[in-house]
Parts: C-alpha cells; structure tokens; sequence
C-alpha cells in the first residue's frame, strides 16, 4: 500500500509540472507515454470513479476539463471495490483434476520395460476389491486394467490375506546358537596353563546355584568348569551364610582416624610463648569460651587454652553476657 501511494505521488508530482493543455496534446500526438502505463494503480477521480492507470486518468480528464483527482480515496470506494478487486487480484489457479487411474505411460512402461526395483519391494497394499497385493507392481497392473481400483486404508478388510502376506514379506526371525552350558574349553585351559588374569582376580561377590559364595571371578569359573550345570544365583541371600565371611575378605576395615587433640599442639603454643601471637591472631573478635569468659582475640582464647586443654568454645554467646 505504502509503495502505491509513493508510486502516485512521485508521478503526481512529475505530471504537475505540465499543463493540461500540455498532456493532452502530447496525448493526441503520441499517445500514452511508457511512464503513464503503470497498472494496478488506484486513482480517485472528483467523479467519484477510480483509475488503475495515469494513461486512463489523463484521457478522462481531457475529456472532462472538470475533472480533478480527489485525494480521498474513500470516496471512490464504494461500488468500485469489486471492480478494484477483479484489476489488482489474480484468480486462484485451478488444478487439473487427480486422475482415477495410473497415467497411460506408467502402464506401457510396466508392460514393455516391467516394474522398477523400487515397485518390486515387498508391501502390503489393501486394495477395494478386498485383496492383497504384496507390491506395488501387482496393485498397478491390476489398478491398469481397473481404474476404479483404489487403496483401502483399513487393512482388516483383507485380514483373510494378511497370513499369507506375512509369510510372504516377513522372514522368520534369526536362530541363535544355544547357550554354552560351560565356559569355552579355550578359557579352561589357558586358567590351567596361565592362571587368571588380573581383571578375573578381582574382589567380588558371586553367589552359585550350589549355596557357595565366590570372592572371584577366577575361583567361579574354575569352578564352572568342573561343574557345567553351576549357575550365577543373582539372589544372594541364598548364599547368607557366607556373607559374614565375604566381607572381611573383600572389604577393608574403616580407617582409624587420630583421636582430636585435647589441647593445642606443643608447636604452637611454644611459638606464642618465644614469637608471639601472629597478626591474624591478634584481630579483634569476639570468642566465647567454656569457662564463661569472653576472649576478645584469638591469641588469649589460644593462651588459656595452653594453660586449660578441657578449654573449648561456646557456640552460645549469651553464656558469656555477663563478662561484657
């Protein structure tokens, strides 16, 4: 709308430096110039009819020496708006209707050339006469001869099909060999000859089919070995008995801490005592103490401490209330 507008003004403002008399001479000689040409224009005329071009304008106007461009557009709206709809706006594009049957190309190609690849691909397709077609290259040679063949989305009204379709395009799933009932006679013998690797001699708790409870990996497979039918029992309170005695095996006691020191250390309070309190010692605090009393620094709460070890501190200030 705004480009309209400007597209107006700018050749308003070039017609505006002719004359009338000017336009329409030039009009009767020449005839419409290039630049008056521009469509899809809405120019309001004083006789309340609108103009899609500047060509269309001038001819009127030297037709009617009255007429004058009106720069209300409203007032050449009413009644033209469907004139103005049918210059400025294409009609929608109309499509050519589906075809009701596989175009005359794709049934000569199948049956001088054969189906592609692509349509010989295993399928179900549920067709309106109620059969089953197991590729696409079926359902369009028997769509060729019956145009009015379509597909059917519910597939339970071939359902008298779909057995023999599954036989067709479905392969039965894949055998897996069965299960050793022993470890490989490979693994055996190498534990006889090298013994258990290092991953295999690791602690853990495995409880057999047989009530034992194996530390190792290596002392289950050896025992695996003699004995094909033993099995990992993934319940292990059946092997409870031997819990007790699996723990002290593969668990390692808690580390014995120091018990904490009663007092300072000798270092420190020897080094208050020959270099004195350090800096960070002497800022100002406030530290409440056991006895009652409040230390204003850290080096006289670490004084009395040297003297008193049972010293500690009172996480409660309102103990020591009274000594302020």
């Amino acid at each position: 709308m705004k480009v309209v507008i400007a597209v107006i003004f700018l050749a308003g403002a070039v017609l505006g430096q002719q004359s009338r008399e000017e336009r329409c001479q030039l009009l009767e000689e020449k005839g419409c110039q290039d630049r008056w040409k521009v469509n899809n224009l809405r120019i309001c005329g004083s006789d309340k009819q609108m103009y899609t071009s500047w060509c269309a304008f001038i001819t009127a106007q030297c037709a009617d020496d009255d007429l004058k461009m009106d720069r209300n557009i409203r007032h050449c709206l009413q009644g033209q708006l469907n004139v103005l709809s049918n210059v400025t706006r294409l009609p929608p594009p109309t499509r050519p209707p589906r075809p009701t049957r596989p175009s005359v190309d794709i049934c000569q190609k199948i049956e001088t050339d054969g189906c592609s690849d692509r349509m010989n691909r295993p399928t179900r397709l549920c067709a309106s006469n109620g059969k089953m077609y197991t590729t696409g290259c079926d359902f369009f040679k028997a769509r060729c001869e019956d145009a009015t063949l379509k597909i059917d989305r519910n597939i339970r009204h071939c359902q008298s099909q779909v057995n023999v379709l599954s036989n067709v395009t479905r392969l039965p799933p894949p055998t897996r060999p069965p299960r050793p009932t022993r470890p490989s006679v490979d693994i055996c013998q190498k534990i006889e000859t090298d013994g258990c690797s290092d991953r295999m001699n690791r602690p853990i708790r495995l409880c057999a089919s047989n009530g034992k409870m194996y530390t190792t990996s290596c002392d289950f497979t050896k025992a695996r070995c003699e004995d094909p039918a033993l099995r990992v029992d993934w319940n292990i309170r059946h092997c409870q008995s031997q819990v007790n005695v699996l723990s002290n095996v593969t668990r390692l006691p808690p580390p014995t801490r120091p018990p904490r020191p009663t007092r300072p250390s000798v270092d420190i309070c020897q080094k208050i005592e020959t270099d004195g309190c350090s800096d960070r010692l002497n800022r100002p605090t406030r530290l409440c103490a056991s006895n009652g009393k409040m230390y204003t620094t850290g080096c006289d709460f670490v004084k009395a401490r040297c003297e008193e070890p049972s010293l500690k501190l009172d996480r409660n200030l309102n103990h020591c209330r009274q000594d302020e």
